[in-house]
Order: C-alpha cells, then sequence, then structure tokens
C-alpha cells in the first residue's frame, strides 16, 4: 500500500510529503527501509526516494482503485497548497495533482500561474501545455466561476506561446476567440483575433485564406486607425512571402505611422516585416537599416516587458 502511496507522488519523493499522506502513519519509515532492502526504491544523499524502475511505479499505481487514486491526489494537492508559502510555490505540482483528483476549479488558477512561470522563464512549449490543461478544467467543468473570461484569458495564452512552435493550436484558440467576441459583441477583439489569424494563415501556407480574411477585415477597420493599421501590417506579411516584396512594402508604409504613435509591440513587427520584404527584394542596404531600427525596437520593447511583467 505505501508503494501504491508513493506511486502517485512521481519517480522521486520526500519522506516529508509522503509521511503527510500515507495511511502507514509512525510505521511509513521501516516500510520504506523494506522497500529499500527488497529494491523497488533506492535512497539519494538528499533524503529523497526514487523509484528504481518506471515500470514498478507504473504497476504501483495501475493497481490502485479509480476512487482511491482520486483521494491520494486531492491529499497531495491540499497538502502542497497548505505547506507553500505562496501560491507561485509548487504550482505546477499543485495544479497536476488537484487536476487529477477531479478539482478542476481549484486547479484552473494553478495551471495558470504555472504557465506564466513558464513564460517568464522562456519555456513556452511548456507554457503552452499549462494552459491546455487549464482550458482542459474548463472544458470539463462548465461551473467553474468567472469561466467565460478565464477562457479568454487561457486561450489567449495558448496563442501567445503556440504561435511559432505549435500555429495549428495557436489558430484554434484564435478561432474560438473570434467564435467568442462574436457572441459577446466586442467587435474590436473580435476583429483583431481575425487579423492575427491572417499572420498564422500565411505561416501554414494558406495565403489565399489570409488574402481573403483580410478582404473580409478591411471594411470593417476602416474606422478604426490602430485595427486598420494591424490589419495591413499582417497582410504585408502574406504578400512577402507570396513574392510581392513591393505590395508589402506600400502596406507597412501605410501602416507604419499609426502604430509607431500608438502601439510599440506592433510597430516592432512592422519593422521586422518591412526587414523580411526588403531583403526578398534583394535591396541589402535597405534591409541592414531596418535590420538595425528593428534590433532597437525590439530590445526596448524587451525591456519595457521585464519592467512589467
Amino acid at each position: 500500500r505505501l508503494l501504491q502511496e508513493a506511486s502517485i507522488l512521481g519517480m522521486a519523493f520526500s519522506h516529508d510529503l509522503l509521511q503527510a499522506v500515507t495511511s502507514a502513519g509512525w510505521e511509513t519509515g521501516r516500510f520504506l527501509n523494506d522497500l529499500e532492502e527488497k529494491g523497488f526504491l533506492e535512497r539519494t544523499g538528499d533524503g529523497r526516494y526514487h523509484f528504481r524502475h518506471a515500470l514498478v511505479r507504473e504497476a504501483a499505481t495501475a493497481t490502485l482503485l479509480k476512487r482511491d487514486r482520486r483521494q491520494l491526489h486531492r491529499k497531495v494537492g491540499s497538502h502542497l497548497e497548505r505547506m507553500s508559502k505562496s501560491r507561485a510555490e509548487h504550482c505546477g505540482m499543485i495544479a497536476y495533482h488537484l487536476y487529477h483528483a477531479g478539482e478542476y476549479a481549484r486547479a484552473v488558477p494553478y495551471f495558470i500561474l504555472a504557465a506564466r512561470t513558464c513564460q517568464a522563464e522562456g519555456s513556452w512549449m511548456e507554457a503552452a501545455a499549462q494552459y491546455r490543461k487549464a482550458l482542459d478544467c474548463l472544458v470539463r467543468d462548465r461551473r467553474i466561476p468567472g469561466r467565460d473570461e478565464l477562457l479568454v484569458d487561457v486561450r489567449e495564452g495558448i496563442w501567445t506561446c503556440s504561435r511559432v512552435f505549435d500555429p495549428d493550436q495557436a489558430m484554434q484558440a484564435l478561432e474560438d476567440l473570434v467564435e467568442h467576441y462574436a457572441e459577446t459583441g466586442r467587435e474590436s477583439l473580435e476583429l483583431f483575433s481575425k487579423i492575427r489569424l491572417i499572420n498564422l494563415l500565411s505561416q501554414k501556407v494558406r495565403f489565399a485564406d489570409a488574402l481573403e480574411l483580410f478582404r473580409e477585415v478591411s471594411p470593417r477597420v476602416e474606422g478604426n486607425t490602430l485595427l486598420s493599421a494591424a490589419a495591413k501590417t499582417a497582410v504585408a506579411y502574406t504578400y512577402t512571402f507570396l513574392g510581392q516584396p513591393a505590395v508589402a512594402l506600400e502596406y507597412l508604409e501605410e501602416a507604419r505611422g499609426a502604430l509607431e504613435s500608438s502601439d510599440k509591440f506592433l510597430a516592432a513587427v512592422n519593422s521586422l516585416t518591412t526587414l523580411a520584404a526588403w531583403v526578398w527584394r534583394g535591396a541589402i542596404e535597405q534591409a541592414l537599416t531596418w535590420y538595425a531600427r528593428t534590433k532597437s525596437q525590439s530590445s526596448a520593447t524587451a525591456a519595457r516587458a521585464l519592467s512589467n511583467p
């Protein structure tokens, strides 16, 4: 039974954590010694225990009844919550155990916090995985308080972290956001999500779809200077990779003034796309000029992000 309970904690675990959740009570230490002697576990210099073989741990977990697994996960998650000095400490482990306990409402904020922690460290793929787990919780339990806004937060996170490494995931997140913003009457956010989709469609080499979406969006953003500039910058990326950098440069020039005065991040994207267009044209002198400008803008944008995490 102790081996089964330890298997819930992972391949490695501390004596203190196991002691807090086990049913073995005061005999925990003796049973651990027995398991170590029989070759199931080994103790390291820091006092932690490790399963010697992954198959042993998997077998121990598999022989637990589902209700017992859930109960153990709940005990571990709750213990880590109580023992953590801050919400950020052990947030990934807490989220994992609460999720497997079926405590989806409690798990969501920890998954989101774990995702943001990974983002801050530059671990984009791990952050996206944490956001997807949060999304799974929100799909499983429709009664979670503040669910609609949490769904928006999580899908924006998935888009941010997946747009380079997993564009399919990013596109699904944006499509869901488009639907949500349309249903809730937030037209500017709906349009901005569609503008971001233009870029992803081009990334997926779906240039015809990207241009069609730009033609749909353009008349709807005519009265909004910033959104119009964002749409032109997005479609410029499409024209660049269609081998029409001259058309791309026209759109980028039209958009630049509005972005430089209102949105530094999109201004940096505009500069980067301009650099790409000049490279495609083979104009090395202009490309080097825009390389320097893009580098300067990107550094300034990163510095602002670090000062306002």
